[in-house]
């Protein structure tokens, strides 16, 4: 499977940085495109309650805690770097496999930055 992903770069869109943190909180990440943006990704923090009235059990959304909404900013700004990341690794995998010999530590390198990138594509190095 070789797909090719949305270029970047990817911004985080600065509105939601400033949402109301008693309410659902979420993060659009955003590449810049033909027709204007393109979503590539959407991270939300919220909790969920369960309340019945009428005899009917509704699922509710809460204001997230402190802590979901860091781990929702800290994935936001994961999935942003996502095609520098990509890039990186793919360049540091043809410098790196340009000697004739290298150290087992390079090689091993070598080896896990070849896997990220088999994940990130999809399969295709």
């Amino acid at each position: 499977m070789n797909k090719q992903h949305t270029q970047g770069p990817w911004e985080i869109d600065p509105e939601d940085l400033e949402a109301d943190p008693d309410s659902v909180f979420s993060i659009g990440i955003w590449a810049a495109g033909s027709d204007g943006r393109v979503m590539v990704a959407h991270v939300s923090a919220f909790g969920l309650h369960s309340e019945t009235r009428d005899g009917i059990e509704y699922i509710c959304p809460e204001a997230p805690e402190q802590s979901q909404l860091d781990l929702a900013l800290a994935n936001a700004h994961l999935i942003k770097a996502s095609p520098d990341l990509l890039a990186a690794a793919r360049c540091a995998i043809a410098a790196l496999t340009q000697a004739a010999t290298f150290p087992a530590d390079v090689k091993l390198a070598v080896s896990a930055l070849t896997a990220a990138v088999t994940r990130a594509t999809g399969g295709a190095a």
